[in-house]
């Protein structure tokens, strides 16, 4: 049996979008506290969870905290400047009571297991296209004049 939607879904209400527009490209960080017509931290009621269709952890698609509330940085490794690193994390992706329950999803903690950590095989393919691409750019600018 399906969980959600419950009947047909509804549209997102300008609160819930954050009084964003969907064409922006980068989402407002919305962060903690108290928001107009959402719950504390901007979590959703039950009843107002099932009546959206987008996908777990993620129901308000493009406005949800698991893609607003997403934040990224890159750099070089300290010991080794040949090494680079990227990381990725979840900024207070809180409850109402302000807990972490991010980990809970990602670990299978009292319920199913549903880790959005890591990269996918679809990911990795796009990030070695980027690669080979970047390397034939940097040897023909080095070696063709």
């Amino acid at each position: 049996m399906k969980y959600r939607p419950v009947g047909t879904p509804q549209k997102l209400t300008v609160a819930q979008k954050l009084g964003q527009y969907p064409q922006l490209w980068r989402r407002k960080y919305a962060g903690t506290g108290k928001h107009s017509g959402l719950l504390p931290n901007i979590n959703l009621s039950s009843s107002e969870y099932r009546k959206l269709d987008g996908p777990r952890l993620a129901p308000r698609k493009e406005f949800s905290r698991s893609i607003t509330d997403y934040s990224t940085t890159h750099g070089r490794d300290t010991t080794n400047p040949n090494i680079w690193y990227a990381v990725g994390s979840w900024i207070e992706v809180v409850s109402v009571k302000g807990f972490h329950f991010l980990p809970c999803h990602f670990n299978g903690e009292n319920q199913a297991q549903y880790d959005l950590r890591g990269v996918r095989t679809d990911g990795v393919r796009q990030l070695m296209d980027a690669l080979r691409e970047w390397a034939k750019m940097k040897i023909r600018e080095r070696y063709v004049a």
